[in-house]
């Protein structure tokens, strides 16, 4: 694969044209990913007591900037269906397996803790899909998260996980420490993980349709499913976008910037071909929760100039953002800075030509103004990640919209007061959906069959 980077354009012509600072940066970029290996290697051999001692002295020595106090919580290291149960809520484990090979986990919250809702008729399904590099428990890991809330008003509450990650990191022919086991994209999630998952719950529930709420690449991910596959529409009673993902120029800064100049791809000569940041998990285990916290958010206002504000003080970072990384392809990574790169909401290019003027070879667009479910999209108005000017011209009219300023990307889920904000809205206009379609069923019911 990193031979192919020179198919368009010599791996000399691409440094020219990111120019020196660029050369500086993927140098320093290089540099770092060598000297973590390095440093992971070293502590293999290091006894974790000494790890704990060091980490104890470091604090002690800047109280100021990491703090004096540890952070911890009993929820930091518990699993999805572990913080389900935590909070008081029944848990189910399910799996789906694709059409290429990939086991997919599913969690699922059958029925509220409040004991009047412990009925036994059928519920209405909601789907809830995480963002890139992220898993399940983003939707679970706060008393006061909108999977509980869901639960609460009445529904059937599962939870996705795309190929790849925590949960979902096994294939019936290709082990994780092979290649062939990352290669996939935006493209085989909206292929393949949606579809089946979704048809898994409707005929594990035995209803027509569900709603499906996605947040960031979950919702890029059914922005292509949708168009891409039309039958797909007839499934969803409502799509909800939290952080709407599609387009994406707000990726058009800094470090991620000399990527884009110099080809999307060659984000494979500092990562490899499997997974990305998968050293994020290792420093997770060394550094203290709250040097963890300091870290990530450092990164995000490098990365995306994002103030992190929003989502509460330090301890809440800390226990949020121990919930916030999980493995992930770097052709995924790659496909998002093809998307910034050419401008374009579009399928994986594996020509990986980016100069202007005509080509022979073009990818497909996708199609989003060709989605027929209905949708609400809730956004903040600081977030500038994605396009979202470009997204609101694409989607049917009659799309609810709603813009919470000052919020960021992650803020739709993680704000502090997301809960007062968009939570209820989100729960109000899926129970209108859910109303409306059980009376279009009444009317002229399809047949369970049929829909499947």
């Amino acid at each position: 694969r990193l031979f192919r980077l020179g198919r368009s354009m010599s791996l000399f012509s691409r440094l020219q044209a990111i120019g020196w600072l660029g050369v500086g940066r993927l140098a320093f970029a290089l540099l770092v990913v060598v000297a973590e290996e390095i440093l992971r290697l070293l502590l293999l051999f290091v006894p974790n007591r000494v790890v704990h001692y060091m980490n104890t002295k470091f604090t002690t020595f800047f109280p100021r900037l990491w703090g004096p106090d540890e952070v911890e919580d009993i929820t930091m290291d518990m699993t999805t269906t572990e913080l389900i149960e935590h909070f008081g809520y029944p848990s189910e484990e399910h799996f789906v397996q694709t059409s290429d090979g990939y086991c997919l986990g599913l969690q699922r919250i059958p029925h509220s803790k409040n004991v009047n809702n412990k009925t036994t008729a059928p519920r209405p399904a909601v789907l809830l899909m995480h963002g890139l590099m992220q898993n399940s428990e983003v939707w679970v890991c706060t008393p006061e998260a909108l999977a509980y809330q869901l639960s609460d008003s009445g529904y059937d509450v599962w939870l996705g996980n795309i190929r790849g990650n925590k949960y979902s990191c096994k294939h019936v022919q290709y082990k994780p420490f092979e290649s062939k086991f990352w290669d996939y994209s935006l493209d085989e999630m909206a292929m393949h993980d949606l579809p089946h998952t979704i048809d898994y719950i409707l005929r594990h529930t035995r209803n027509r349709q569900l709603s499906y709420v996605g947040f960031s690449q979950g919702t890029g991910a059914a922005f292509a499913c949708f168009s891409m596959l039309p039958h797909m529409n007839d499934k969803i009673n409502l799509f909800v976008a939290l952080s709407p993902a599609a387009k994406a120029h707000g990726l058009k800064q800094g470090m991620l910037q000399t990527f884009i100049n110099m080809a999307p791809e060659s984000l494979y000569l500092i990562f490899g071909t499997r997974a990305v940041l998968s050293l994020s998990l290792f420093w997770r285990s060394v550094l203290t929760r709250r040097m963890f916290a300091r870290v990530i958010d450092q990164s995000c206002r490098v990365l995306f100039d994002w103030n992190m504000r929003n989502i509460g003080d330090i301890r809440r970072k800390a226990l949020l953002y121990a919930h916030l990384f999980s493995l992930c392809s770097v052709k995924t990574v790659a496909h998002w800075l093809q998307i910034a790169a050419c401008d374009r909401f579009q399928q994986y290019d594996e020509n990986q030509d980016f100069k202007k003027g005509y080509r022979g070879i073009v990818p497909h667009s996708y199609p989003v103004a060709q989605i027929t479910c209905k949708m609400a999209l809730f956004y903040g108005g600081a977030d500038e990640l994605t396009d979202l000017k470009w997204l609101l011209r694409q989607v049917p009219k009659g799309t609810h919209q709603y813009m919470i300023p000052d919020y960021e990307h992650l803020d739709c889920i993680w704000a502090t007061d997301a809960h007062e904000k968009v939570f209820p809205k989100v729960v109000s206009h899926i129970q209108q959906a859910t109303a409306a379609a059980e009376l279009a069923d009444s009317d002229g019911p399809d047949s369970f069959d049929r829909c499947m």
